[in-house]
């Protein structure tokens, strides 16, 4: 999962599952972005971000939050993180679990897709074993204490969805952070019969699902 890190000069980074199903974490080591007193030297550094995860991937949020997304192997439950500052580190960000309002489980993928209009907002799709087809989408931020952070939302399920191809992705309405009241969405998948479906909502409601073949 390709992602730009804003707190290391937006250079293109990596997280990836290794084969002993750790998430790891490729980074650019780089004098100027590591952390003060760092040794390190201009290259790519690999750190271990959490062990026992099939499978992950990153969404940036509108605000340019960085989370990912992970299944746990032994429980198909999804795991999220944000990368946030720490002077501390090397590189200066770490990975920080987050535990979410709304528990995702049972999973068997997860796909992030961004609006088609070419706006940042992203939309977390989890296409669960049972075919039951989830989606969350970024929330605006909050402040907790003296600290600012975002979430995601609950947008809406779906039955009997294929776990296999979500297609596209697109948004009309609202752009960046969306808004409940104003933004439509809808993504395209296949059921479990290979039909085509068109699944439409705004959010805040039920999403819809026509065959379109």
């Amino acid at each position: 999962a390709l992602f730009s890190n804003p707190l290391n000069g937006d250079k293109e980074e990596m997280l990836y599952i290794d084969e002993a199903n750790k998430i790891c974490w490729i980074r650019h080591s780089n004098g100027q972005y590591s952390s003060p007193g760092s040794q390190e030297q201009p290259s790519w550094a690999v750190e271990t971000v959490a062990e026992g995860y099939s499978s992950v991937v990153v969404a940036v949020q509108p605000d340019g939050t960085v989370w990912a997304f992970a299944i746990a192997t032994a429980t198909l439950n999804v795991s999220a993180f944000v990368l946030k500052s720490n002077a501390t580190a090397a590189g200066g960000a770490r990975w920080t679990p987050f535990t979410l309002s709304y528990p995702m489980g049972n999973a068997g993928t997860l796909e992030v897709r961004y609006q088609s209009d070419g706006s940042s907002s992203p939309l977390l799709v989890l296409a669960r074993k049972d075919g039951v087809l989830e989606m969350f989408f970024p929330l605006p931020p909050q402040k907790d204490g003296t600290e600012f952070y975002s979430s995601w939302g609950f947008y809406g399920s779906l039955p009997n969805i294929s776990s296999d191809d979500v297609k596209n992705y697109g948004c009309a309405g609202a752009k960046g952070a969306p808004d409940s009241k104003q933004t439509q969405v809808w993504l395209y998948t296949l059921d479990p019969n290979g039909k085509l479906m068109q699944i439409t909502g705004m959010s805040g409601g039920c999403p819809s699902a026509t065959k379109l073949s």
